[in-house]
């Protein structure tokens, strides 16, 4: 792109040297003028396209980026839950295995 944007600047600057007393004809210095309004034109309008593709490229970007956060944490979500769930599990199994041993205790039998 700039290369494109180099040898464009180029072209429009040779045009300059039509308008000096290089070039006498004032049909010949109207028509470079209207060839130097086309190649701006041209490079405005290449510019300003390759900055909106550009743009969405970067709006799409962002939106993949935030449905994937989103979906990463109903993930996290999702496992906080269920090690939550495991954890309340493992509490209870570990109060009724108390309470067995309590119940079975051997020590107060002797």
């Amino acid at each position: 792109m700039e290369l494109f944007n180099e040898f464009m600047i180029i072209i429009v600057v040779y045009h300059y040297m039509m308008f000096t007393n290089f070039c006498t004809n004032n049909k010949v210095q109207f028509n470079f003028g209207w060839s130097k309004i086309v190649f701006l034109c041209i490079i405005s309008f290449v510019n300003i396209t390759l900055m909106v593709v550009k743009l969405v490229e970067t709006a799409k970007r962002k939106k993949k980026m935030a449905e994937l956060k989103e979906i990463h944490e109903k993930e996290m979500v999702a496992q906080l839950e269920a090690l939550e769930a495991e954890r309340k599990y493992r509490i209870k199994n570990k109060e009724r295995r108390t309470e067995v041993r309590k119940k079975l205790d051997l020590r107060a039998m002797w």
